[in-house]
């Protein structure tokens, strides 16, 4: 999954704070602006009947696909990765990456590449979460880079 947003306003932050102070500063409000992302992508949507052990088979969270067998008792296959725990951050001073290394991430919350029941049961896209993010990234962002700019 890659989706990016440019964000500007280093060179102004190299000239008041120097290389290195600016660099630093850059990273920890890339790391806050990512880590918003990651809390926004992560929230997993309500559970359905796809979720309920009222269907024959259905899916367990935390667990896997889970059935009910012809005697009545219970199988399933403990194959969950725990999507929601497994977005990662990494930055530096120039980007900020969010990423799943749940490896059905991408059936999952993909926006080109989503299976259409995980759209229609509401798991958030990669693309719908910058979209909605976007504009407070930006904002947070320009009034943190204001604060520093106008000491």
């Amino acid at each position: 999954m890659s989706v990016s947003m440019e964000l500007k306003g280093y060179k102004l932050l190299e000239r008041k704070l120097g290389p290195i102070q600016a660099g630093k500063f850059w990273k920890a409000l890339l790391s806050a602006a990512a880590s918003d992302v990651k809390d926004y992508i992560a929230v997993y949507p309500a559970a359905s009947i796809a979720n309920s052990p009222q269907a024959r088979r259905w899916y367990e969270r935390g667990y896997g696909p889970r059935w009910y067998r012809a005697d009545g008792s219970t199988g399933g296959s403990k194959t969950s990765e725990t999507l929601g725990r497994r977005w990662t951050i990494s930055a530096n001073s120039q980007r900020a990456i969010v990423g799943n290394n749940a490896s059905y991430a991408r059936a999952v919350q993909s926006a080109k590449e989503q299976a259409p029941y995980h759209g229609q049961r509401g798991w958030r896209t990669d693309e719908e979460t910058l979209k909605e993010m976007r504009p407070k990234i930006v904002e947070k962002l320009r009034r943190a880079i204001d604060r520093i700019l106008s000491r």
